[in-house]
């Protein structure tokens, strides 16, 4: 059986155990059909060690080796971060230092590297440059390690790696959203359907009166706008939304962009997904309206996905009660979570509404603001009824 690729095991030596249960690990995966490089298994074959030395060997591996797994913990973590002590930990530092260049020359793009874990505490410190990337746990996630890195485990078919080239649209410089501020959730969106972050989901969670239909609306207006409408599905669960509704959705919007709608097949759909090489867009509004069938339907199809479907972004928005949490889930590094709360600053209602509504003094707008508590629903029906008025209707009621 062929391999995608050696793997280099970069990890910390911290005791007997530790390297015990990393050499335990590696043979795991190498009984996958894996090359694997590993340092102990070096110097079972070679007593002597090598010939250049430890130091340059390290360097060698973290600056060449195609794929490569870091076991993660504090320690390793602080060498990547370059803040251990000096003189300690100093093979993991070479590693380190030579992945995290690999990682900046490439623009933070990580296709090499990924962080496997033997307990969730040892990911209490992640540095911030690894957290959006997959991590695994060796054993719950250990089949998804071996797919990543193009092994077999038993029963399961050797992974293949798809050649077909996926091109990602241009950020759009002349969309302005409607809507005031939000400038950070807007950006994140904007960044997944481009392809400029690993994460591939954005989930807005909201109570009433805090602008999060408004907010998908222009997420939906903007994902049109760049990928077409052929390359957007909108699913809304109002109303209890079944899974017939978002087959039903599907067929609709994206017609035969995607195998498996017309028979209703959920694995030709998932099939479609991974092998998928046009960026397609799918959003799922009201979620706390759905029927537990259509919650489930979605994380078991869609979000459970996201690792293997390079051309899928998700877009999920509701009740906070109803909603995903990504912190529970194996797709967390795909994935990001908005909860929406109120805008208590007038400026960014002041911006939007001398492009909506020009003839509201801001000064108004400031008091509006002010006595809603910045809450975007009351602001916006607000401002919306004084932008019906004429400048001397508006005068005459003294604004």
């Amino acid at each position: 059986m062929g391999t995608l690729a050696s793997v280099f095991i970069s990890y910390r030596q911290l005791n007997d155990a530790q390297r015990l249960r990393v050499r335990t690990f590696a043979e795991r995966v190498r009984g996958c059909g894996v090359e694997v490089v590993l340092d102990q298994f070096f110097k079972d074959a070679h007593p002597g060690g090598p010939d250049e030395g430890w130091p340059k060997w390290s360097r060698e591996q973290a600056k060449a080796s195609p794929r490569v797994l870091v076991i993660g913990n504090t320690p390793w973590f602080r060498c990547f971060e370059g803040t251990e002590d000096p003189g300690v930990g100093l093979g993991a530092a070479c590693e380190a230092h030579n992945l995290y260049q690999r990682f900046y020359d490439r623009s933070q793009k990580n296709d090499f590297m990924r962080v496997v874990y033997f307990d969730a505490a040892d990911l209490s410190n992640m540095p911030l440059d690894l957290k959006g990337f997959d991590r695994f746990h060796t054993e719950d996630h250990f089949n998804e390690i071996i797919a990543w890195l193009g092994g077999s485990t038993p029963g399961v078919p050797p992974a293949t790696v798809s050649t077909a080239t996926l091109t990602w649209p241009a950020r759009c410089a002349t969309f302005v959203p409607n809507m005031a501020n939000r400038h950070d959730e807007f950006a994140f969106f904007a960044d997944t359907l481009c392809g400029a972050t690993p994460q591939r989901a954005t989930l807005v969670s909201a109570g009433t009166d805090h602008g999060k239909t408004k907010l998908v609306a222009e997420f939906h207006r903007y994902g049109r706008e760049v990928l077409g409408d052929q390359g957007c599905a909108f699913v809304d669960f109002k109303g209890r939304g079944t899974v017939a509704d978002i087959w039903d959705t599907l067929s609709l919007d994206l017609g035969s962009r995607l195998p498996g709608l017309t028979d209703r097949s959920p694995g030709k759909l998932r099939e479609g997904l991974r092998s998928g090489t046009d960026p397609l867009l799918f959003s799922f509004d009201t979620f706390e309206q759905a029927t537990d069938e259509a919650r489930d339907f979605v994380e078991k199809h869609f979000l459970a996905d996201l690792g293997r479907t390079n051309a899928m972004r998700l877009l999920i928005a509701g009740q906070p009660h109803a909603m995903p949490d990504p912190r529970k889930a194996a797709w967390e590094a795909h994935a990001r979570r908005f909860d929406l709360g109120n805008i208590p600053d007038p400026q960014p209602w002041v911006d939007w509404a001398a492009r909506a509504y020009p003839l509201i003094p801001a000064s108004s707008v400031i008091t509006i603001v002010a006595v809603s508590g910045g809450a975007p629903g009351t602001i916006a029906n607000q401002l919306s009824t004084l932008g019906k008025y004429s400048a001397a209707q508006l005068k005459a009621l003294g604004l």
